[in-house]
C-alpha cells in the first residue's frame, strides 16, 4: 500500500483505506506499506487506525531530512505591501537566477479559485481538481516543456505551475528548483511533502513560505488529536523566528531535533544564513512589491477590535446601554419643527373591523399606539 499514511491523514478518504485493509487482513495476504511522510507523532493513531499488530510488523524508518533544501519564510505585512505582487516580483527574479535548462517550478495554493486568479495574474500554468483531465495533461506537458504561448502568439520560457496540494502526491519531476507556498492553507505535513518535490537530482532547491497572516497562535477549535495534518505545528513553524527550521520538521517527523549545522553539506535555511542570496532577491521582491490600493485591515486587527468592544459592554456604558432616552438625534430638532397638522392621511383602502385594535408595545415617551 503506497502513501499509506493517508488513512491517518486523509479525512475525506479514511473509509476507504481501512475497508481496503481490511479486505486485505481477511485474506491473509503480507502486507508492505510505504510512506515517506509518516509523522512519528501520527505513527500510533496510524497504527491504531489500520489495525497494525506491532508484534508481527517490522518498521524500517529513514531521516526525513533533505539537506539539498534551503527553507525560507517571507511574512509581508498587508498594510504596506500587496502580497500578489510580492509574489510576482520573486518567482520572476528566482527564475532569472537559475536558468537550468531542466529546471521548473511550482506555487503551491489552498483552493482552486486562487489557483486559477494566481495562473492567470502570473501568465503561467496551473493544475487542480476542477480542471478537465485533458486540461490537466496540457498544461502539465507545457509546464514541462518550460515554455508557453503568449496572446499574441510569440513563444517565451516559462518554469512555473500554480497547483493545489493535489500535485504535492503522485507526481515527480526530477529537477524542481523552488517550491513556494502561497498563504497559509497547509499542514506542516504538506510542507515536508510538497517541498520534497524540489532538489530530486540532488541540486539545492528553495521551499519558501510567503503568507500575511501574523495570526501565530492555532485555531483553538481543532482538537489537537484531529490535527493530523499538523496545522498547529505548521503555525509554530512559521512564526518561529529564533531556532533552525530544521528542528520542528525533524522532530515532528522523526523524533529527534535536527539542525541545518549538525547535517553534513545541508542547505542553510533563513534563520541559519539570514544574508543568503535567496533572502536578498526576498527582500527586493517586498521592497519593489505595489502597495495596497485600499485600506486593508487584517483579521487579527478585526479581532482585536471586537474584543476591545466586547469589553466595552461587559463593563457597561453609553456605547451598550439599552436605555435610550438620553440619546441625541441629529434629526430631533427637525422632527419637533414639523407641523403635523398639515399633513393629510388618506383614507383606507380597506377598513378594518370596528372590533380589532392594532397595538405596538411603547417605549416610555417615545413610543407609538396604532390603534382603530
Amino acid at each position: 500500500m503506497d502513501e499509506c499514511h493517508q488513512a491517518a491523514t486523509e479525512r475525506k478518504f479514511r473509509n476507504q483505506w481501512v475497508a481496503i485493509h481490511n479486505m486485505i487482513i481477511r485474506n491473509t495476504w503480507q502486507i508492505i506499506h510505504l510512506t515517506a511522510t509518516l509523522p512519528i507523532c501520527l505513527q500510533q493513531k496510524w497504527e491504531t487506525l489500520l489495525g497494525i499488530d506491532r508484534s508481527r510488523t517490522i518498521f524500517l524508518r529513514g531521516p526525513t531530512n533533505r539537506i539539498e533544501l534551503a527553507y525560507n519564510v517571507v511574512h509581508v505585512n498587508p498594510k504596506t505591501h500587496h502580497i500578489e505582487s510580492v509574489v510576482k516580483q520573486l518567482i520572476r527574479m528566482l527564475e532569472d537566477n537559475n536558468q537550468h535548462a531542466d529546471g521548473r517550478r511550482i506555487m503551491f495554493v489552498a483552493s482552486i479559485p486562487e489557483c486559477d486568479n494566481l495562473a492567470k495574474s502570473f501568465n503561467c500554468y496551473k493544475h487542480h481538481g476542477g480542471m478537465s483531465d485533458e486540461e490537466k495533461k496540457d498544461n502539465m506537458a507545457g509546464w514541462k516543456s518550460g515554455l508557453i504561448q503568449n496572446m499574441d502568439r510569440t513563444v517565451r520560457r516559462e518554469t512555473w505551475i500554480v497547483a493545489t496540494p493535489g500535485l504535492i502526491t503522485g507526481y515527480d519531476y526530477h529537477r524542481v528548483e523552488d517550491v513556494l507556498f502561497y498563504e497559509m492553507g497547509y499542514g506542516l505535513l504538506n510542507l515536508v511533502q510538497g517541498g520534497g518535490r524540489g532538489g530530486r537530482s540532488g541540486q539545492k532547491a528553495n521551499v519558501i513560505v510567503i503568507t500575511s497572516d501574523r495570526i501565530s497562535e492555532f485555531h483553538t477549535g481543532l482538537k489537537e488529536d484531529d490535527d493530523v495534518e499538523l496545522m498547529g505545528l505548521m503555525v509554530k513553524w512559521t512564526h518561529n523566528v529564533t531556532e533552525c527550521r530544521r528542528v520542528i520538521i525533524s522532530d515532528a517527523m522523526d523524533g529527534m531535533k535536527v539542525t541545518c549545522q549538525d547535517l553534513a553539506g545541508a542547505e542553510r535555511c533563513d534563520i541559519c544564513k539570514p544574508d543568503s542570496k535567496t533572502a536578498e532577491m526576498i527582500e527586493m521582491a517586498v521592497m519593489n512589491s505595489d502597495k495596497p490600493r485600499g485600506a486593508i485591515m487584517p483579521m487579527e486587527d478585526i479581532q482585536d477590535v471586537i474584543g476591545r468592544n466586547a469589553e466595552v459592554g461587559k463593563k457597561g456604558g453609553k456605547e451598550w446601554d439599552d436605555d435610550m432616552d438620553d440619546m441625541e438625534f441629529e434629526g430631533d430638532d427637525l422632527i419637533l419643527s414639523l407641523d403635523l397638522s398639515t399633513i393629510k392621511t388618506p383614507a383606507p383602502t380597506k377598513s378594518l373591523p370596528s372590533t380589532s385594535t392594532l397595538e405596538c408595545s411603547t417605549h416610555k415617551n417615545w413610543g407609538l399606539v396604532l390603534a382603530t
